[in-house]
């Protein structure tokens, strides 16, 4: 096996998070970036004048108040995560290894046979899957939210 194949190893997958990190990074740190920026110096300002740390200030003021932009970069990196198929596939091609084959290969590749029923079926299973991922984090966020 030679050492430097990796589309057919384990680090195929390494790849492709790293490339989905430097894709979408910057783009979730403007979003708390801006988070941060909408709360008011005053409750930073009261905190430091009651005596809290630093740690204090981040826990129970900053990451407090950030609760909804954390929710919007959430659902935005889950949803971005979908759509990392184009640069597998220039990656890797149609076919890649099973180490970094998606459900997006698969619908491509059910599409590309004319073969509707299959590419109707993975539609649905990867709609079913983002629907559970974002009602679950919605609700969580939801009730994390009522303490405000």
């Amino acid at each position: 096996k030679n050492m430097f194949d990796i589309e057919n190893s384990r680090w195929a997958i390494l790849i492709i998070i790293l490339m989905y990190l430097w894709k979408n990074i910057s783009f979730s740190i403007v979003l708390f970036w801006s988070g941060i920026n909408w709360i008011p110096q005053i409750y930073h300002e009261q905190c430091q004048l009651d005596g809290a740390t630093g740690r204090q200030e981040f826990q129970y003021i900053t990451w407090i108040l950030l609760k909804p932009t954390t929710l919007v970069v959430l659902l935005m990196s889950i949803v971005n995560s979908f759509k990392v198929f184009k640069e597998i596939y220039m990656l890797y091609g149609a076919y890649p290894s099973p180490y970094v084959y998606m459900l997006q290969h698969y619908m491509n590749n059910q599409f590309l046979s004319l073969n509707m029923q299959k590419l109707s079926a993975a539609a649905w299973c990867m709609f079913l899957i983002l629907g559970i991922f974002l009602g679950i984090i919605y609700r969580v966020q939801r009730r994390n939210l009522d303490y405000l």
